[in-house]
């Protein structure tokens, strides 16, 4: 009960944004939880001091204690926790550029979607391997990732992250020196932006096929 008191508090000073206080409450919190030996308790602390360190940019904290997530829910086979962890591994693993424990959070992530048939992450995660693989101009394995994350869209009938996909798949065409997969692609991600009435993936589509043309020409220009 003393520990929940402290998660309450910290919860009252996170909403008034005073990081520091809250943190300070988590943290008490977390002590409380580790001498009565509730791991329930003590997954809810970690979570909320990683994401309050998380705002702080304390990124080495957040990795800690999502870690120590990670320890308690293998031990107790939480699927669902598994999950999320390791997707949230894999994004700050990502923004510390860290590819490859990104790449292999998301992977695990990825196996544990599908056991899940967790499809939303399938979709977000495959999305993520592709940018990390293009990052890194792994072209192949960003087309095989951006196709995945086309297909689990497909199957949630997400019309906007297919329109999305299709970009991606397009850039990483051109790329591979497939101009004409490329322009297919943008093509249909045009047409998906004009079904939905979504200016902002029209433009996107519209724009890279004139850089696309453009590349062509000066291409065949210089080859004359």
């Amino acid at each position: 009960a003393q520990g929940g008191i402290y998660y309450n508090i910290g919860n009252v000073y996170l909403l008034k944004e005073d990081l520091d206080s809250s943190l300070a409450f988590y943290q008490e919190q977390l002590r409380i939880a580790k001498q009565l030996g509730d791991q329930k308790a003590q997954k809810i602390a970690h979570y909320c001091i990683g994401n309050v360190s998380k705002s702080l940019e304390d990124y080495q904290e957040v990795r800690n204690h999502f870690l120590s997530i990670l320890e308690i829910a293998d031990k107790e086979e939480d699927q669902e926790i598994l999950l999320e962890v390791h997707f949230t591994l894999g994004s700050l693993y990502d923004s510390m550029e860290h590819y490859p424990e990104a790449l292999k959070s998301y992977k695990t992530c990825f196996e544990y979607a599908l056991q899940a048939r967790d499809e939303e992450m399938v979709k977000s995660v495959c999305r993520a391997l592709g940018d990390i693989y293009q990052d890194l101009l792994h072209h192949r394995e960003a087309l095989e990732s951006y196709q995945m994350y086309f297909e689990a869209a497909f199957r949630l009938n997400d019309r906007l992250a297919m329109g999305e996909a299709c970009c991606r798949l397009g850039r990483i065409y051109e790329l591979l020196n497939q101009p004409h997969e490329a322009k297919s692609c943008y093509e249909h991600a045009s047409t998906i932006g004009q079904d939905l009435n979504h200016e902002m993936l029209i433009k996107k589509a519209q724009i890279q096929a004139i850089l696309l043309a453009f590349n062509n020409s000066a291409a065949k220009g210089i080859a004359l």
